[in-house]
């Protein structure tokens, strides 16, 4: 009795009249959407909703055009896209979608007033996507894995500050918690200074 492979697939690894090379399948290695670097970009999408946590969040999808970085993790991220999370809040929370809205105002050269100074529904961020929608400019991505094993890639709107290039550079406003753990790990810590 011939086995459901068998039945559909020869030699040649054809199934059905098609047929693909051999591939390679390790669910334990998980490749970012694009590897740590330079790229110019273009921004595919816009879309609005609600995070997790219920703050209303702009998610920008960046298509890579091009890089100036000749590595063949670089080079292989060309024609991939990258997403951007931007959380809007109020207080110190919200600064980091602030400055990301900032950065991108002034490197794009937008009209200041596509941004609403409040938001009363998601229909606010409208116009400030349809602004976005089509631009181009240099982004910078960094690559972070997780707990799980899972990569999670990061956009940035400036060049980094490090010398050992992007490395798991922090996103700011991808998820609150990240703030809050953040402020956490920096706190000052109490009581009398050393003496000296």
């Amino acid at each position: 009795m011939a086995t459901a492979t068998q039945n559909h697939q020869n030699d040649a690894g054809s199934y059905g009249g098609s047929s693909f090379k051999p591939i390679p399948l390790d669910v334990d290695t998980i490749e970012p959407d694009a590897y740590p670097g330079g790229y110019e970009a273009r921004v595919d999408r816009v879309k609005s909703q609600m995070s997790s946590t219920g703050k209303p969040m702009l998610i920008v999808e960046w298509k890579i055009l091009g890089t100036d970085d000749e590595s063949e993790d670089c080079q292989k991220s060309i024609g991939g896209s990258v997403a951007d999370f931007i959380v809007f809040a109020a207080g110190r929370d919200g600064n980091p979608g602030k400055v990301k809205l900032r950065t991108l105002r002034d490197k794009l050269g937008l009209d200041p007033d596509v941004i609403p100074t409040t938001l009363n529904s998601l229909e606010d961020l409208k116009e400030l996507g349809q602004a976005l929608k089509g631009q181009t400019m240099p982004i910078w991505v960094s690559a972070k894995t997780d707990a799980d094993g899972n990569v999670r890639t990061n956009v940035h709107y400036t060049a980094p500050r490090t010398a050992g290039g992007m490395g798991a550079m922090d996103n700011g406003d991808e998820e609150e918690a990240h703030t809050t753990a953040r402020r956490t790990a920096t706190a000052k810590p109490k009581g009398k200074p050393a003496r000296r």
